[in-house]
């Protein structure tokens, strides 16, 4: 839960832009590159506090094949970290009288948790091969154990003459809050199918880490996949992508997972697209 108290961002953006691609929808050759930094604090009006540094970076290059197909290479690569002025837990709040009660997971996470990076489909931060906002770091993983009671009555000619109470347990798993740094790689094949079609084969690697010091190869989630885009007429670009996500959060509701085995599964997404947010 977050802090349920109000949240009011008031905050500076300054941003670069730089772009020399030679076509907006599909280059073959060029670079985009953007840097964004925002500042929040109280002194502007708002309640939260906090600076967050964004940079990304796409280069484009034309590939060997059919002239007429029009292949290109992009590589991509996003950066971005947030930091709350030195506060060493800016998660959580302190528990609420009424919830003395309950565990240190229960407590309410404060209005600046939002601003964390929480990776995965085809969010802000997407990454496609995986559910939207599922990639967070591992210590942020929470595993719930919630167990729920049902009161069973026996009647005979609809007059009650016993009744029993019968409990049942699961898991959740929550995926929140995000990393303070995240970190997104992207090598994509784009072609020509025919007009105005183009398909694409794409590779990805990301993560988001609360410190710097936690980055490991093995920590990123990678995935494979292959695309389609369409420009249409008053919609504009939009897209199709299968991706095979090789770390997945692996859930089951009968026992709780090990946390070295959260990020273990394998499987299949498939990922509408509309706009051009790859």
């Amino acid at each position: 839960r977050i802090d349920p108290s109000g949240r009011t961002t008031s905050s500076i953006t300054m941003g670069l832009t730089r772009n020399s691609t030679d076509h907006p929808l599909y280059p073959h050759a060029g670079a985009s590159t953007s840097l964004s930094a925002e500042y929040a604090s109280k002194l502007l009006g708002g309640n939260v506090t906090f600076q967050k540094y964004t940079l990304e970076n796409k280069s484009f290059l034309k590939s060997p094949g059919i002239k007429a197909m029009k292949p290109a290479f992009m590589l991509k690569t996003r950066l971005g970290a947030v930091d709350f002025f030195g506060r060493k837990d800016p998660l959580r709040v302190p528990l609420d009288p009424a919830d003395s009660g309950k565990g240190p997971n229960d407590r309410l996470y404060s209005r600046e948790s939002v601003e964390l990076f929480q990776l995965g489909g085809t969010t802000s931060w997407g990454l496609r091969g995986y559910d939207d906002f599922s990639i967070v770091p591992l210590d942020n993983v929470i595993v719930r154990k919630v167990t729920t009671s049902q009161v069973i009555t026996t009647t005979v000619r609809g007059v009650p003459v016993s009744s029993s109470t019968q409990d049942s347990t699961y898991y959740t798993y929550d995926t929140f809050p995000g990393g303070k740094i995240f970190s997104t790689m992207t090598l994509e094949h784009q072609f020509l199918i025919t007009e105005p079609i183009h398909g694409l084969v794409f590779a990805e690697a990301g993560g988001t880490w609360n410190d710097i010091k936690e980055f490991t190869w093995p920590s990123l989630h990678k995935s494979l996949g292959v695309g389609l885009r369409m420009e249409i007429p008053l919609l504009g670009l939009v897209g199709f992508d299968y991706a095979y996500g090789f770390n997945q959060l692996k859930t089951d509701r009968n026992h709780a997972v090990p946390r070295d085995e959260l990020y273990t599964k394998g499987g299949w997404k498939f990922h509408f697209l509309f706009g051009r947010p790859f």
